[in-house]
């Protein structure tokens, strides 16, 4: 479907905080977003980035206001709002025994994309590398055709070349579908590839 097809998208998020849950967090974070937007975060560790991820999945207690297009967070049932915003972390989850069974229907050229092959369907869970897993799980994410990424160091266990694979089909997904990504990251280089807008997280917020 071209992109000019395909309903835009608004993400606002307004004063999000997990102050009442995690005493060491006591900021509130803000932004928006539309349609092609990759916000990059970058920020220390422990400063509360994939908590903040975790907080617009709904996947964890958390205040403010998080809204997506004309639907607010807190009026959705939380399954159904992450079919909408959908987290990737950097450590996937995988509940049957081969790949294949995670999948609907993988397009082969995907796999190729990210220099998989299509006998990996067939491999058990527990023979792949991290860095299978990471690719896999981003091209899992992806055939569910969520409005917003969350991305939580998904090429953390990639080398180069391979996290650039993964970069750009990503990039082209959010292009494409008139898609949000916030991606959380540590490599400013890969920032500095991807992001249409970086910030700096910090104890203060985003900034």
């Amino acid at each position: 479907m071209p992109a000019n097809n395909l309903i835009k998208h608004q993400l606002v998020i307004k004063n999000l905080n997990f102050s009442n849950t995690i005493d060491s967090l006591s900021s509130s974070f803000s932004l928006s977003a539309q349609s092609g937007d990759i916000i990059g975060i970058s920020g220390t560790s422990g400063v509360g980035k994939s908590i903040f991820l975790k907080g617009l999945a709904d996947l964890i207690p958390h205040q403010g206001f998080v809204q997506l297009n004309n639907q607010v967070q807190n009026d959705i049932a939380p399954h159904q709002w992450r079919k909408q915003l959908m987290l990737v972390p950097a450590e996937s989850q995988w509940w049957h025994d081969t790949v294949q069974e995670h999948f609907v229907a993988i397009d082969e050229q995907y796999l190729s994309k990210l220099n998989l092959n299509k006998e990996i369907l067939a491999k058990p869970i527990h023979q792949l590398s991290t860095g299978e897993k990471q690719r896999l799980s981003i091209l899992r994410a992806l055939e569910l055709q969520p409005k917003v990424l969350l991305l939580d160091e998904v090429s953390a266990n990639l080398d180069l070349q391979n996290s650039m694979q993964l970069e750009q089909v990503i990039v082209d997904y959010v292009k494409e579908q008139q898609a949000i990504a916030i991606w959380v990251s540590h490599d400013s280089h890969q920032l500095e590839r991807v992001a249409t807008k970086r910030l700096n997280m910090t104890l203060d917020g985003l900034g």
